[in-house]
C-alpha cells in the first residue's frame, strides 16, 4: 500500500504563487479537497475501531456500587398497626472478567475491524486518486479554452486585415458588398466564440481554485505541461491486465468487502453458542445497613460463568442467515468487479491507443491546414478564389488548430486514467 502512495500521490507542502504547474495544482487539490478529508478521518476512525475490536479479548475490571432505599411497610396485628422504618441497603462489588470462549465472535470482529482499516485505506487512497483526475480534467479544460482563445485572437487578426484591405478594394469596386459582409460576419462568428472561451477560461479558473483551496479573488496563472509521445508503447497490456487483477484497488477493496462479510457470517453463527467468562470479585454478599458495613464484609469470590442462550425465536439464526447471504451478495460484487474493470482497461488501453493515432493525425491536419491556408491567402490576393474559399480556409485552420489542441490533452488525460486503473 505504500508503494501504491508513493507512486501516485505527491508528498510535500506547496507554497502557492501566482503562476503555478500542474504538479502544483494536484498537491494543493490533495491537501485542501473535502472528499479526502473525511476519507483520511473514516481511515483514522477504522484504526481506532481495529484496537477497540482487540481489546475486547483483554480482561476488563468494573466497579459496582449499589444503593436501595424503600418505603416503609404497615404490619396489621389484632388490635394495632405498626409500622416499620425504611429499607436501606449498600452492595459493593470490584470485577476482573476475561472472555475464555465467545463462540469466535470477538475473534471475527477483530479480523472483521482489520479488514474495514484496509477497505478504508483503500478508498482513502482512491480519492486522492478521483482528485488527481479531477484536478487534471479541469487544468486541461483551462489550457484546451486558453489555445482556443489564442486561435481565435490569431484568425481575428488575420480577418481583420483582410478586411481592411477589401474596404480598399470595395472602393476599387474590385470586390462587392456582399463579400465584405462574410468577412464581417466571419469577425463576428469568431469574436462570439473568443467571449465563449473567456467565460471557459473563468468557470473552469474558478473551478480550479475551488479544488485547490483558494480565495476566490486570488489571481492565478496556469502553465502549459509537456504531454509525452508513444505513451503506449511503454504498455505491457497482459501485464498490467494481470497485475491490476490482483493487486488494484478496485479488486482489493472488493475482496476486504467479502472477508468483513464472512467475519460477519462467523460472529453471528458465534452467538449460537455458549459463552464462557473467568471471573475474579472482590464484593460483599447480600445488602448491609451502612455503607462502611458493606465495605467491611467484602470478601473474594472468583469462577466460570457460563451463559447460553438457548431460545430466542431464531432470531440469532435468522441474523446468521442475513449474514450469510450478505457474503454471497459480496462474493458475486467481487466477480462483478473483476469483470467490470477487465472491461474498463480494455476500453481505456484501446482509446489511448485511438488517441495517440489522432494526435498524430491531427498533427498532419494542422500541418496541412497551415499550408493550405498560406496558399489560399496568395490566391485570393491575386484573384483566384473568391472570398468564401478564403473564409473557409482560415475557418479550418482555425478548427485544426482547436482540435489538436483537444486531442492532445485527451491523450494525457486517457493516459493518466489508465495508469489509475492499475493501482
Amino acid at each position: 500500500m505504500k508503494k501504491i502512495a508513493a507512486i501516485f500521490f505527491l508528498t510535500g507542502t506547496v507554497l502557492f504563487a501566482g503562476e503555478i504547474t500542474l504538479e502544483e495544482a494536484i498537491a494543493r487539490a490533495l491537501k485542501h479537497s473535502r472528499e479526502v478529508q473525511i476519507a483520511e478521518k473514516k481511515f483514522l476512525s477504522s484504526k481506532i475501531k481495529a484496537k477497540q475490536a482487540i481489546k475486547k479479548a483483554l480482561p476488563s475490571l468494573v466497579y459496582l456500587g449499589n444503593y436501595q432505599q424503600s418505603e416503609y411497610e404497615r404490619m396489621q396485628a389484632k388490635n394495632r398497626t405498626e409500622k416499620q422504618g425504611e429499607k436501606i441497603g449498600y452492595r459493593q462489588s470490584v470485577t476482573l472478567t476475561q472472555p475464555l470462549f465467545q463462540g469466535g465472535s470477538i475473534v471475527a470482529e477483530i479480523q472483521g475491524a482489520k479488514y474495514y482499516e484496509s477497505l478504508f485505506e483503500i478508498e482513502y487512497l482512491q480519492k486522492k486518486i478521483e482528485t488527481r483526475l479531477k484536478t487534471i480534467q479541469i487544468y486541461s479544460h483551462i489550457i484546451r479554452a486558453k489555445k482556443e482563445l489564442e486561435a481565435l485572437r490569431y484568425s481575428k487578426k488575420q480577418l481583420e486585415q483582410r478586411y481592411e484591405k477589401q474596404k480598399v478594394q470595395l472602393e476599387l469596386q474590385l470586390i462587392t458588398r456582399t463579400d465584405l459582409l462574410k468577412t464581417e460576419y466571419h469577425l463576428l462568428s469568431v469574436e462570439s466564440q473568443m467571449e465563449k472561451a473567456k467565460n471557459e477560461i473563468e468557470v473552469q479558473t474558478e473551478n480550479l481554485k475551488i479544488q485547490m483551496g483558494l480565495f476566490k479573488d486570488e489571481k492565478i496563472e496556469i502553465q502549459e505541461f509537456f504531454v509525452p509521445k508513444q505513451c503506449s508503447a511503454k504498455i505491457d497490456f497482459d501485464k498490467d491486465r494481470k497485475q491490476a487483477m490482483e493487486t488494484s484497488m478496485s479488486v482489493l477493496s472488493a475482496k476486504y468487502r467479502l472477508e468483513i462479510a464472512k467475519a460477519e457470517q462467523r460472529g453471528r453463527a458465534g452467538e449460537m453458542l455458549p459463552e464462557i467468562n473467568l471471573f475474579a470479585s472482590y464484593e460483599n454478599v447480600g445488602e448491609r445497613r451502612t455503607f462502611n458495613q458493606s465495605r467491611k464484609d467484602m470478601e473474594w469470590i472468583g469462577g466460570v460463568e457460563v451463559r447460553w442462550k438457548l431460545f430466542s425465536f431464531g432470531r440469532e439464526y435468522d441474523s446468521y442467515k442475513v449474514a450469510t447471504l450478505e457474503k454471497e451478495t459480496q462474493e458475486l460484487s467481487q466477480e462483478k468487479i473483476q469483470d467490470s474493470l477487465r472491461l474498463k482497461l480494455r476500453e481505456a488501453y484501446l482509446d489511448l491507443c485511438r488517441l495517440e493515432i489522432l494526435r498524430d493525425s491531427k498533427t498532419k491536419a494542422l500541418e496541412t491546414a497551415e499550408l493550405n491556408f498560406q496558399m489560399e491567402q496568395e490566391k485570393y490576393d491575386a484573384g483566384l478564389i473568391s472570398v468564401v474559399d478564403y473564409l473557409d480556409s482560415e475557418k479550418q485552420l482555425r478548427e485544426a488548430k482547436v482540435s489538436y489542441y483537444q486531442t492532445e490533452l485527451e491523450y494525457y488525460y486517457a493516459f493518466e486514467y489508465y495508469q489509475s486503473l492499475l493501482v
